[in-house]
């Protein structure tokens, strides 16, 4: 019986479109699916989700086609009984894939592990064109080819340790031919399971396919549904506590926000409306400074309460070329609030300093530095994929459905604190959460309408392209193109817009949930971003305002109306003012004060320090250890290479005037002298870092 074109066409159709979103499937589980449940950090954000579901359309839009040109070009093949034209075409169509997934291989660049994976395509298209196991009639073949493929990419990119680049092609193929015998394996046992089950013609296809179709589900939407219930059941319900009820205590760290750049701190653009609005019921402290000049120093120093001569997190040039995780021994904000009662949380986007290697979370007792699974990044690099992330790369990374974020975004953060919230709205223990948000770090998230700043260059917009010449910016001293200054001025602007935005939405949801009176919030920054500023664009390269003015906000629970606050105090603050306000003993070892406190040390001296190390991408323009001494409006700036600079920030606040050769602070010198000849100074091993760590810190600038 002769089949109909419009038949033919209709089912080669249809086999395209499964054959297709076999490949689509094999991929997910290879790319998501399986990391999600491997790793409990890793999950897929909304961009994620989106891009999947993009992804999947594409492949389905493009199996249809290819199903069609095979429907067409089998006219000859009409005479077939149904089940054979379809063999025939699904065998045709997988074919096309073949093609399509060597294409791509094909004309990507020389790399090692390209020619293991571009010999498997013809490896399997024989078995194909063969019918290995007479399995390509049963549905489960292109999932089998698939499998076979996109194993074959992996291990071609994978880094085979202590074993020769020869090496390379036969252990692939091998395992490539392995992997496509167990799949026609199991396939041909499942054939004849499903017709002792059901002997019926009808019944066994539908069984086949019914098995498919649930199996399909599971895997999509499994591990995203095991990921959202083990947020929600990371912590248990906090007990009741007897007595007047703790104050709760929300920590916020911005990562890379500098002061002079939110409308609060008196910015030309008011992109703080949030933030200004919360400054009704808080107090604005305007000469507050980072410890250091990096996410590692500078959140030791605010969990600790010390300088970092003390706490020694920070990068070493011999011993710790990346940087010394926090020592175990000192008492950090986590787990004096913990002997204190307090529940302890956190929900931090920077995955590579505040991750568990360096130990600033360690003492809390729930906390979670998930990662966002890139689409399309390098281990997916001979995928099919990664095609369609090369026709999107020079789109900016907020309008990129496909752009793979090393880093959760603030609206991320925001969804799992408010699981954690949710579950003390109604208890009278108190808790201390710790957020940190990343999107004004680069490469600077502004999504949608917070794009919306002049200045922005396309031009500019390419994430590997940019990355590479920010290198040659801070590492050669190349100076800056022309426009990029402007450039990266909007895409920060409107990434401080965004986190202030979702901070909006933080202090909205607090208030819906009875949480707002009695709590307290602290907003402040680790450090500053250069944005241009002395011929850099990023940070620790100086301990310059640009790198160590930061922001702090705090809302006291139970003290209404705003307040500004102009008296000088830094991150070694935060911890005795937290003491102070939950009513826990002052620490004497501390040396900072309570910020409730600062009225009554007006001649102050406050420090910042800013370190380096071998692995310092800015380490050859910047080979030196500064220190930064700050007493009233009066700054000195002294370097281990010998240059010392000296600004009134009161008549100069962009440190444009040194004044040390006509005015020599005598004072200031003496005073470093002795605060480094009396502060302890931590050494030790050198700290090993695996290459998941090193990927992390090389995304985000920190390595060459």
């Amino acid at each position: 019986m002769n089949i109909t074109r419009r038949d033919g066409l209709f089912h080669a159709a249809v086999n395209g479109l499964e054959v297709w979103m076999s490949y689509a499937l094999v991929e997910y589980v290879v790319c998501a699916a399986a990391p999600m449940l491997l790793h409990r950090e890793k999950f897929l954000d909304e961009a994620g989700w989106r891009g999947t579901a993009i992804l999947f359309v594409i492949y389905g839009v493009w199996g249809i086609i290819m199903g069609l040109l095979a429907g067409l070009s089998m006219d000859a093949a009409r005479d077939l009984p149904l089940v054979e034209f379809e063999r025939r075409s699904r065998k045709l169509i997988i074919l096309l894939m073949l093609a399509a997934f060597g294409g791509n291989l094909a004309l990507l660049p020389a790399q090692s592990g390209k020619a293991a994976a571009l010999l498997t395509v013809p490896l399997v298209a024989i078995a194909v064109i063969f019918d290995l196991g007479k399995a390509a009639s049963n549905p489960g073949f292109p999932a089998a080819v698939a499998g076979t493929l996109v194993l074959s990419a992996r291990l071609a990119v994978f880094n085979w340790k202590n074993l020769p680049a020869l090496m390379t092609v036969p252990l692939t193929l091998l395992a490539a031919s392995a992997s496509l015998l167990a799949a026609v394996l199991a396939i041909r046992l499942a054939s004849r399971l499903a017709s002792k089950v059901c002997a019926s013609r009808f019944w066994s296809p539908v069984l086949e396919h019914g098995v498919i179709a649930a199996a399909t589900l599971t895997i999509v939407f499994g591990p995203g549904a095991v990921s959202s219930i083990n947020a929600q059941m990371k912590t248990s319900a906090p007990p009741a506590t007897a007595g007047k009820p703790r104050p709760n205590i929300i920590l916020i760290t911005l990562d890379t926000v500098r002061a002079d750049h939110m409308g609060i701190y008196g910015y030309a653009r008011q992109n703080t409306p949030n933030l200004k609005e919360l400054l009704k019921e808080s107090t604005l402290y305007t000469d507050f400074v980072s410890a250091s000049t990096i996410t590692l120093t500078s959140h030791a120093s605010i969990f600790t309460g010390q300088y970092p001569q003390t706490h020694g997190a920070y990068k070493q040039f011999h011993d710790y070329p990346h940087g010394r995780p926090l020592p175990k021994g000192i008492p950090t904000m986590a787990s004096l609030l913990n002997s204190a009662g307090y529940r302890s949380m956190a929900v931090a986007a920077n995955t590579s300093y505040l991750g568990p290697d360096w130990g600033l979370l360690r003492d809390f007792e729930a906390s979670w530095t998930p990662a966002p699974l890139g689409l399309v990044d390098a281990p997916h690099a001979y995928l099919l994929r990664s095609l369609l992330g090369d026709m999107l790369q020079d789109q900016p990374a907020a309008n990129n459905p496909l752009y793979s974020s090393e880093t959760m975004h603030a609206d991320g953060v925001n969804r799992r604190a408010f699981l954690l919230l949710d579950r003390f709205s109604g208890h009278e223990a108190p808790f201390f959460l710790f957020l940190n948000y990343m999107d004004a770090h680069w490469p600077y998230y502004a999504p949608g309408l917070f794009d919306a700043y002049p200045g922005r260059d396309d031009q500019f917009t390419g994430n590997e392209k940019e990355s590479n010449m920010r290198i040659r910016i801070d590492c050669e001293g190349q100076l800056l193109p022309r426009g990029y200054h402007d450039h990266v001025v909007s895409q920060y602007d409107g990434a401080i817009a965004f986190l202030d935005f979702q901070i909006g939405e933080l202090v909205q949801h607090l208030k819906k949930s009875g949480l707002f009176e009695r709590t307290m919030i602290i907003i402040t920054s680790d450090h500053g971003e250069a944005l241009g500023d002395r011929g850099s664009v990023s940070h620790n390269v100086s301990v310059h305002q640009d790198q160590i003015h930061v922001p702090l906000i705090i809302k006291y629970p139970g003290r209404g109306g705003p307040s500004r606050v102009g008296d000088l105090a830094g991150h070694i603050d935060l911890l005795p003012t937290i003491l102070e306000v939950a009513g826990l003993a002052p620490q004497p070892q501390l040396p900072g004060v309570s910020l409730l406190r600062l009225n009554s040390t007006p001649e102050r001296v406050i420090f910042a320090e800013r370190h380096y190390g071998p692995s310092d991408a800015f380490n050859p323009r910047f080979p030196e250890v500064q220190y930064a001494v700050y007493q009233g409006s009066s700054k000195l700036i002294s370097s281990s290479s010998g240059g010392r600079e000296l600004y009134d920030l009161a008549n100069d606040p962009d440190e444009t005037a040194n004044l040390y050769a006509t005015d020599r602070p005598l004072a200031l010198e003496g005073a470093l002298r002795e605060w480094i000849r009396r502060t302890p100074s931590l050494s030790a091993a050198q700290h090993p870092l695996d290459q998941e760590e090193m990927k992390h810190l090389r995304s985000l600038g920190y390595l060459q």
